[in-house]
C-alpha cells in the first residue's frame, strides 16, 4: 500500500512513496537488524550490502532521483549514502539561507531509495571542531528525519560522521550518541550508525566500551578510512573490534589517499586486501564517493565520475574513472582486479 508521508518543514507538502516490494534488495531482505556482530535481514540471515556515497550536499550536483535510478539498476548498489554537509560556514545545513536546499537533496535521495527499494544512510556530514557544539541541532536534525522516515525499512541513520583525534570516545563521542540514539528510537528501529575517535578510524575504543543506553540497539560502528594512507594498523583495529562481536559499516572509505591524491598513488593490492576484508566478515560499505573531481591541481582519485557525467545518471564508459569502473565492478558482486590492475 502506497504510504502518505507529512513533511515535517515549514510547507504542509504530502508526498506518496510507494512501499518497496518484489524483487529489490529491500523487498527480500526486509527491516535490517544487528545481532552477533553481523547485520542481518528479516529472514535471520547475515548480509553484506554494497553501494556508495554521495559527496557533500553542498558541493555535490548528483542528489538527483536519477543518479540514485542508475546506481540501484546499472550498477546494483543495494545502498547509497547521502551526505549532508552540516555546518554554515561551509555552506551547508545550518546555514539557513541554503537549510531548504539541504533538505530538499536529502528528500530527493532517500524518496529515490525508497521508490527503487534499496537502503540509504542519512549521514549528518561533519567534522572538525564544530561537531560537539552542533549536538542539539543534530538531536532536532535526527528527530525531523526519523519522524518522517522512520517507518520504511530503507533508511539507516548516521549522526556524527567523524569526531576528531582530540575529541574523547568516552567523555564526548559516546555520551553525544547516547543522547541522540533515543531520540532516533522514538520513531524507528532501524539501525543507527556511529562514529568513533580520529575521524571513525579507532573502532577499537568502542570495541572496549561500547554505547548503552535503553534504546542502544541495532547499531552499528562506521569504519573509515582510505586505502593509501591507512594500512594494516587500521586493519588490526577493525579486526579486534569484529574480534570483540562489534558490528562494522565502511561508511566512508576509498581506494585514494586521505588527501585525494592520483590514481598513480593508488595501492590496488592494498584496496584488495580491505575489500577482502569486508568480504571475509561480511561488512558493509559504501565507497567515497560519486563526485566529478578529476581535473586539475586537487583532482583526486577516489572521485568515480567525469565531470562528463550527467547530473541524472545513465553514465557511459567513458563517465567513468578507473575509479569508477573498479568500484561499480565491485558493488556488483564482480572480480574489480586483473593482475593487480581494476578490470576495465
Amino acid at each position: 500500500m502506497p504510504v502518505v508521508v507529512t513533511f515535517p518543514t515549514t510547507t504542509t507538502l504530502q508526498r506518496t512513496i510507494q512501499a518497496p516490494v518484489g524483487n529489490t534488495p529491500v523487498g527480500y531482505h526486509g527491516r535490517l537488524y544487528v545481532e552477533a556482530g553481523f547485520i542481518k535481514n528479516q529472514h535471520g540471515q547475515a548480509i553484506q550490502l554494497r553501494g556508495v556515497s554521495l559527496f557533500w550536499s553542498q558541493w555535490s550536483r548528483f542528489n538527483t532521483e536519477g543518479v540514485v535510478e542508475w546506481l540501484a539498476v546499472d550498477w546494483e548498489a543495494t545502498i547509497v549514502r547521502c551526505a549532508m554537509g552540516a555546518v554554515a560556514d561551509r555552506g551547508g545545513y545550518m546555514d539557513p539561507d541554503r537549510k531548504q536546499e539541504h533538505l530538499l537533496k536529502v528528500y530527493t535521495v532517500v524518496d529515490a531509495a525508497i521508490t527503487m527499494g534499496i537502503y540509504v544512510i542519512i549521514d549528518w556530514h561533519i567534522d572538525g571542531p564544530h561537531a560537539l557544539p552542533l549536538q542539539p541541532y543534530a538531536k532536532e536534525f535526527f528527530r525531523m528525519v526519523a519522524q518522517k522516515y522512520g517507518q520504511f525499512p530503507n533508511v539507516l541513520f548516521e549522526p556524527f560522521n567523524e569526531p576528531m583525534n582530540i575529541d574523547s570516545w568516552l567523555y564526548s563521542i559516546k555520551p553525544y550518541h547516547e543522547d541522540i540514539v533515543p531520540v532516533i528510537r522514538e520513531y524507528s528501529d532501524n539501525i543507527i550508525m556511529l562514529g568513533s575517535r580520529s575521524w571513525s578510524q579507532d573502532v577499537d575504543e568502542p570495541a572496549d566500551h561500547p554505547v548503552t543506553c535503553d534504546k542502544c540497539y541495532n547499531l552499528v560502528y562506521s569504519l573509515h578510512f582510505y586505502a593509501v594512507t591507512h594500512r594494516n594498523k587500521n586493519r588490526e583495529k577493525a579486526r579486534y573490534a569484529v574480534s570483540k562481536g562489534l558490528a562494522l559499516f565502511a561508511s566512508e572509505w576509498g581506494v585514494c589517499a586521505y588527501y585525494g591524491g592520483t590514481d598513480a598513488e593508488v595501492d590496488w593490492g592494498e584496496v584488495k586486501r580491505w575489500t577482502d576484508f569486508f568480504d571475509d566478515n561480511l561488512i558493509s560499505s559504501t565507497h567515497w564517493s560519486i563526485n566529478d573531481n578529476t581535473v586539475g591541481p586537487e583532482a583526486e582519485a577516489c572521485s568515480m565520475v567525469h565531470p562528463s557525467a550527467s547530473s541524472h545518471g545513465e553514465w557511459g564508459w567513458n563517465d567513468l574513472t578507473t575509479t569508477g569502473h573498479a568500484m561499480k565492478a565491485y558493488t556488483q558482486g564482480q572480480p574489480y582486479l586483473l593482475y593487480g590492475r581494476p578490470v576495465r
